[in-house]
């Protein structure tokens, strides 16, 4: 080998053992990747087609003990469920919203409402016109399966219990849609 030669291959291995050292001390540090994640069941869009049902002004002597005065029906749209196989659990709508019951019906009514013995109440209409209650839970699909888009068809309007102890004045009402497995 030609003195040339040598000194090439000695100032190669001269800058691979430099090279070497100075990465010495990046091999021997260390360094943490943290993760994290939130997994989710999935999920449906929920669209009202109305945000405000004004049921206008209801006259004392119209309230009678069964009755539903100024219904309006409404729709709720499901579109657009996510997510994979639930096992057990079932997809639906919950409902929820403050009120009080009277002579066995839910009525939905806030604590700002001036009118007193009376409130909304809230059918899912259908063939059997189901009464619906703050807490209760629609089924959307079987248990462990991913909805398909549909339409849920409810009426609301003013009603009493008893209608033994109404009050006029102001009534309002914030009913709550919300996604869930059950």
């Amino acid at each position: 080998m030609s003195l040339i030669s040598l000194c090439r291959s000695a100032d190669q291995l001269g800058i691979l053992l430099i090279a070497l050292w100075l990465l010495t001390p990046l091999m021997v540090s260390a360094t943490e990747l943290k993760f994290a994640a939130k997994i989710v069941p999935g999920t449906c869009t929920l669209k009202l087609d109305k945000s405000v049902l004004p049921l206008g002004e209801v006259n004392k002597s119209q309230l009678h003990a069964g009755d539903i005065i100024a219904a309006q029906n409404f729709t709720l749209n499901v579109a657009g469920c996510t997510g994979g196989k639930r096992g057990s659990l079932t997809p639906g709508v919950n409902i929820t919203g403050a009120g009080e019951t009277q002579d066995g019906k839910w009525l939905f009514r806030t604590d700002e409402s001036e009118a007193t013995g009376v409130g909304i109440i809230l059918h899912q209409s259908g063939d059997n016109k189901k009464e619906v209650a703050s807490g209760d839970n629609i089924a959307l699909a079987k248990p462990g399966e991913i909805p398909a888009d549909q339409d849920l068809s409810f009426s609301a309007g003013v009603s009493c219990g008893a209608c033994t102890s109404v009050k006029p004045g102001k009534l309002t009402a914030r009913i709550i849609f919300q996604f869930d497995y059950r």
